[in-house]
């Protein structure tokens, strides 16, 4: 039972269908007698394929399934599969006969003017699965043992199975047919069970960008989550980011793209006008990617521009184009109506996500990791059987309890660190490792769905320092959830906290005690130990607040304080004095300051206890880049 890939003019393709990428075009037959097609007589499928200018893309258009032949060409029932761009996959193909497809720039629509018959291989790879090895390979590589493939088969069989790449083709297909939002969250749980993939490192700036859109280009949809990291700002200015995204923007419709593109819009990275030209692309790429669940995050945008952004021109700016967008998708009707059986199908898939994997013995050796933190002895086991897996991370592991080479162990975390981080990656920057794992970092996640996914992760118990972020400190969603993660039993072991003074009081607010021994107040990015007053518009301190925040009842073990202070005023230095005095319990007081403490208040800290107060110049923050 042979397929056959056959070509559809631009002029019958633009005439027949009226959408793009994502949409489907129901065409029945293919008017054509051609010899090549005879195959078909078995049962087969007839692939049907056109070439998009003006860069030569080719599309899927349409697979007709059993087609049958009558005097006019082949007929079958209504295509159901939507339009992809199958492009990547173009030097992939080998046909039945092995030769592959070697077409010259500019002539790949002429070289698909005579139908080819497909091998398995190439139909498994244009119906979304991984290829089988060609007919062009000698001696087939040995198979690596790990979970089955489920090649065209069952959606069911491929989420249990662990064929991760199988699956997110499928649910990327009906997706597109349906723009049903749970399976956007069923590929989001896929993405978070997946190991993160990276370009092979390269030095210098533009090397680095070049290899990562080289990476890209032809990257596996499994693989996507992981591009989309690379638009962090940490790592990139604007406008490197906006040839990233060009790249990834050429792909079909993806709700992965969707939802992080809206997560950069409510956390910008960049916030000045000359970063437009990127934004506006972020914008087209919305009308692309999107389902009702990216629509109603956008409407939850919509109007708050100037906060999120803190400069009126930018911000106004925002939410025009926010208005002009939701103006366009709201009008639009994409999809097929609800499905009741596929959303209990995604809660099921949920469901079964959410469950551990079945457990090894590198399971239950992080396990033991994750139960005894502070002991070395569980952390030198699983080191040995890394290394015997070939793991990199069972040689950093070595290497950091042993406190010895320090350039190899800058070389492995620059090639592997998120590889390392694993669950965490998406949700910590500016990570420090210590004894193999991550310690210390700044949670800073993208979208809600990356910060749900975060609490309760089994691996936040090494990470002994953490900052929770910067946030506007008036969002109670962002501070609930953020006290449900630093609360939660995953972080247990947290010894030190980096946060703002208001959002300390509304986590104690919300209910402690917290095991924190360390507590950083970061001041100056949130409004140092007061509140503007609406009325007056003067700051007015509120320390006792504060001081009972701070409280035995709240931080039993708290007796380390560190604060960070930038306004040079002397309220503030006025309230920082009655703050130290209602905590006498602390061991010790750290202050860190920008300015020069008004006389009054020095004498009064030097009275509180010159061993036990001590004041530094120069605001430090050991989770800035």
């Amino acid at each position: 039972m042979a397929s056959v890939l056959a070509i559809v003019s631009k002029a019958v393709f633009e005439k027949a269908a009226t959408r793009g990428v994502g949409a489907i075009w129901p065409t029945a037959s293919y008017a054509s007698r051609h010899r090549s097609l005879d195959a078909l007589a078995d049962g087969g499928a007839l692939f049907l394929v056109t070439v998009r200018p003006p860069d030569e893309r080719l599309w899927l258009v349409a697979i007709l399934e059993a087609p049958r032949v009558d005097r006019t060409g082949w007929r079958a029932a209504k295509n159901t599969t939507a339009i992809r761009d199958i492009t990547s996959a173009v030097a992939k193909l080998a046909f039945a006969n092995g030769a592959g497809l070697k077409a010259k720039p500019g002539t790949l629509g002429m070289s698909l003017q005579t139908p080819r018959v497909l091998s398995a291989g190439d139909v498994a790879l244009l119906r979304g699965g991984s290829a089988k090895a060609s007919p062009r390979v000698a001696k087939p590589a040995r198979a690596k043992p790990g979970p089955t493939k489920v090649v065209g088969g069952d959606l069911d069989a491929a989420i249990a199975g662990g064929a991760w790449a199988e699956a997110v083709a499928q649910l990327l297909g009906q997706w597109r047919t349906t723009r049903e939002p749970r399976l956007g969250d069923v590929l989001d749980a896929i993405a978070a069970r997946t190991p993160p993939a990276a370009p092979a490192p390269s030095e210098g700036v533009a090397a680095q960008q070049a290899a990562w859109l080289r990476w890209a280009k032809d990257l596996p949809d499994l693989d996507v989550p992981a591009a989309l990291a690379g638009l962090d700002a940490a790592r990139v200015k604007s406008k490197p980011a906006l040839a990233r995204l060009a790249c990834l923007d050429r792909r079909d419709p993806d709700p992965r793209i969707g939802r992080f593109l809206v997560g950069l819009l409510a956390h910008p990275p960049f916030q000045s006008t000359g970063t437009q030209p990127f934004w506006k692309r972020v914008i087209d790429a919305l009308q692309v990617h999107h389902d009702p669940r990216i629509v109603a995050m956008l409407e939850a945008l919509a109007g708050g521009g100037v906060r999120r952004v803190g400069a009126r021109t930018m911000g106004e700016w925002f939410d025009k184009r926010i208005a002009e967008l939701l103006s366009v998708l709201r009008n639009r009707a994409v999809g097929a109506p609800p499905d009741g059986a596929l959303a209990a199908r995604c809660d099921a898939w949920l469901a079964s996500l959410a469950r551990p994997a079945p457990e090894n013995r590198r399971d239950a050796l992080l396990a033991a990791v994750y139960a005894r933190p502070d002991d070395d002895g569980p952390r030198a086991v699983l080191a040995d059987h890394l290394q015997e897996q070939g793991d990199p991370q069972g040689e950093l592991i070595a290497l950091q309890l042993a406190g010895t080479g320090a350039p190899r162990v800058a070389e492995l975390l620059k090639k592997h660190a998120k590889r390392f981080l694993g669950p965490l990656a998406k949700v910590l920057d500016a990570v420090r490792f210590e004894r193999g794992f991550p310690a210390a970092g700044r949670f800073e996640p993208r979208t809600g769905g990356e910060l749900r996914r975060a609490i309760g992760e089994p691996a936040w118990a090494t990470i002994r320092a953490l900052h929770v972020g910067y946030f506007p400190h008036d969002q109670a969603d962002e501070v609930a959830s953020r006290h449900e993660l630093v609360s939660s039993s995953a972080l247990r072991h947290l010894a030190e906290l980096w946060v703002s003074a208001d959002v300390v009081i509304q986590f104690a607010a919300l209910g402690g005690p917290f095991p924190w021994r360390t507590l950083a107040i970061d001041a100056p990015r949130f409004g140092d130990w007061g509140d503007i007053d609406p009325v007056d518009g003067k700051w007015h301190a509120r320390p006792a607040a504060l001081g009972a925040a701070l409280g035995r009842a709240t931080c039993p073990a708290l007796d380390h304080l560190i604060l960070v202070i930038e306004r040079p005023d002397a309220d503030a230095a006025t309230g920082l004095v009655a703050l130290i005095a209602q905590a006498p319990w602390l061991a010790k007081v750290e202050i860190t300051v920008n300015f020069a403490l008004p006389a009054a208040a020095t004498k009064a800290l030097r009275a509180l206890g010159a061993t036990r107060v001590t004041s530094t110049p120069g605001v430090t923050d050991p989770f800035e880049d």
